[in-house]
């Protein structure tokens, strides 16, 4: 009787034992990129609809990363455990003289069917950034409510909202 039950037990913990394990992958495990898009991404291209002569060089361009060195150091990093960090820097004309400013964020990213989302939890909610993956595996991001700037006519600039067009190569 006493050897029944120790198997008795012995049968029982182990039943224990094994309902809390699973054939399935632990929800805290780390998986890697396979799609192949982590890497560094910096800017190449902020394209407006009008081109401006913001330094002063003589020449309009509608591409403002040839226009004012605010852009150096824009990057997109897409890490292959789904995270990524994009820091952004662009003339600001808020004073009405363009001086360089900065936004900085980071969160985790997803990609289906062409297209790279970045998703950023703030206290304001959740924001949701859509890359378009080109096919030679440029990153852009277009917006019908991007800043940029816009000759008065008389040497200053002001700021206008529309559509633009930003590009990012590894």
């Amino acid at each position: 009787m006493m050897k029944n039950f120790k198997m008795f037990m012995l049968a029982a913990g182990v039943a224990v034992a094994a309902s809390f394990t699973s054939c399935e992958r632990d929800e805290y495990t780390t998986t890697k990129d396979k799609t192949g898009i982590a890497g560094v991404y910096n800017i190449t291209q902020y394209n407006i609809p009008t081109g401006v002569d913001l330094n002063a060089d003589g020449t309009n361009s509608t591409n403002l990363v040839t226009e004012s060195d605010c852009f150096n150091g824009t990057f997109l990093r897409v890490n292959d455990d789904y995270t990524y960090k994009l820091a952004e820097y662009f003339p600001n004309l808020d004073s009405g003289v363009a001086v360089c400013d900065s936004l900085v964020s980071a969160g985790v990213w997803r990609s289906v069917n062409g297209t790279l989302t970045t998703t950023t939890y703030t206290d304001d909610g959740v924001i949701d950034v859509n890359f378009t993956i080109g096919a030679d595996g440029s990153l852009s991001k277009s917006t019908d409510e991007g800043n940029y700037p816009v000759s008065d006519g008389s040497g200053g600039f002001y700021t206008e909202v529309g559509n633009v067009n930003m590009i990012y190569a590894r």
